[in-house]
């Protein structure tokens, strides 16, 4: 198991407590080979990132051939949860099923 995390604190805490080898950079500074995995997740990633479409092109080059990509988002889909419940300020995309598909 690999992790990709750019977040210093958080590499750490993944290596120290679960025993996760873990890349401690930005997924752009990566240099993986492509076709590697069987199995790649972003789970409530990619609607943190400035180019989530980009992100996306890696992780299917870094899948080997007939691998999958598991990619969770919350739904902004209109709800009725209160707006400051839904929206956050580390968010900067916001996906809907078609939206997030259309990613892909």
């Amino acid at each position: 198991m690999l992790g990709i995390e750019p977040g210093e604190v958080f590499a750490r805490y993944a290596r120290d407590t679960h025993g996760i080898d873990v890349i401690n950079a930005p997924w752009q500074a990566v240099d993986l080979p492509d076709g590697q995995f069987d199995l790649i997740t972003s789970n409530h990633v990619i609607e943190h990132l400035r180019a989530p479409v980009d992100a996306i092109g890696a992780m299917a080059r870094w899948l080997a051939p007939g691998g999958a990509l598991f990619l969770s988002v919350p739904d902004m889909r209109p709800n009725d949860r209160p707006a400051f419940e839904r929206f956050h300020f580390a968010h900067v995309h916001g996906f809907v099923p078609a939206t997030l598909q259309a990613a892909a």
